[in-house]
């Protein structure tokens, strides 16, 4: 088409005298671009590094002896399955001791209970007696102070079996973690041993098995964006992850965009000094297996409208502003350019979009 078609010249081929001074300075070969409406889009790039949208570590840190290893790296597991055979002997004696002791404060909460209600029908006899005139008023004090001392021990003895009951909820999760369960379902990557190590006043007396579960094909990425570009950030701009140079762009979806604000009544300065950066977090799908801490790129895209847009190679950046270099008749009827000033609305990959006397139809120089 017309309205498309991309001319070849070359600058060399042109006169001096047939160019204004600000176009016979180029000397390079150049295509000849037909200025169009479109629709554009406002872009922002930032770099980033990839890693497992869900990744779940678990350790066995109160197991003895391995015994058998059910799963290696690469192995797909469900919740719950026993990754491991690990010798659960101490943690497991332990909380049989604890929760025996339950049953031992059972017996003595009882105990202590019934001797409470004795000492308090004691307290009511004596008061009985005391205002008969049969007992000496200090056998109601005595009986006073016997109920106190029972409800005192019985109070203690409640704070004991809570004590053990806390006992009995941890090393059952002890008991669970030597077992060494996985805690989701996806795919064992990593699986290594440690020494023994000290927890508390026991030491294992074997190793301490540490693995990594991960769901794959589910990564998220963190990017690192300027403070100057939180207030062109929503949620609703489009989000691609670009992998590598040259590869499609997949599909993500941002899931955090702070919206931490430093204001100049906290800081005494301007808050745009203040704050050099935060994250920008994201996440896709993808059937590639994708190393930890690979570097991507994250591409957000929003929609500006529809602009006069030129490819970006066409703009001419100075210290007096953005120009472009637009076809005009030469003083002998040729071909000659006019730099006309443009503001740039928004800048694309390949095309920015522009304001200015630029209108649809007319033709601008891009160097090659």
């Amino acid at each position: 088409m017309a309205s498309k078609r991309l001319s070849v010249c070359l600058a060399s081929a042109l006169s001096a005298a047939a160019l204004p001074a600000a176009a016979a300075e180029v000397q390079r070969p150049f295509l000849v671009h037909d200025v169009a409406v479109r629709q554009t889009n406002e872009q922002i790039r930032l770099k980033g590094q990839v890693n497992y949208a869900v990744s779940e570590v678990v350790m066995s840190g109160y197991g003895s002896a391995i015994r058998r290893f059910l799963v290696r790296p690469g192995s797909e597991v469900k919740a719950g399955d026993v990754m491991a055979e690990v010798d659960t002997a101490y943690p497991s004696l332990m909380l049989w001791h604890f929760k025996a002791q339950q049953v031992i404060d059972g017996k003595r909460i009882s105990a202590a209970e019934g001797e409470v209600a004795f000492r308090q029908r004691a307290f009511e006899r004596a008061e009985q007696l005391v205002e008969k005139g049969l007992s000496p008023p200090s056998a109601l004090a005595t009986a006073s102070a016997a109920v106190e001392a029972a409800r005192g021990a019985l109070g203690g003895l409640r704070i004991a079996a809570i004590a053990t009951e806390r006992q009995v909820e941890d090393w059952t999760a002890k008991v669970k973690q030597a077992s060494f369960l996985a805690p989701v379902a996806g795919k064992v990557i990593e699986m290594g041993v440690n020494p023994a190590q000290v927890s508390g006043t026991y030491r294992s007396s074997g190793p301490m098995l540490i693995a990594r579960v991960v769901v794959p094909g589910r990564y998220k990425v963190k990017a690192k964006a300027l403070a100057s570009q939180r207030a062109r950030l929503d949620r609703g701009m489009k989000c691609f992850v670009l992998v590598s140079r040259g590869s499609s762009a997949r599909p993500c979806q941002l899931t955090a965009i702070p919206t931490v604000q430093v204001t100049s009544k906290q800081t005494g300065q301007d808050p745009s000094a203040t704050v050099s950066g935060f994250d920008v977090e994201a996440e896709f799908t993808s059937k590639l297996v994708l190393p930890p801490d690979v570097e991507v790129e994250l591409l957000l895209t929003r929609p500006t409208g529809r602009h006069v847009a030129v490819p970006v190679e066409a703009i001419i950046a100075t210290s007096a502003g953005d120009f472009v270099d637009r076809a005009a008749k030469g003083p002998d009827g040729g071909l000659g350019w006019d730099r006309v000033p443009v503001e740039v609305v928004a800048s694309g990959e390949s095309f920015a979009a522009v304001s200015g006397s630029l209108k649809a139809g007319d033709r601008v120089r891009v160097p090659l």
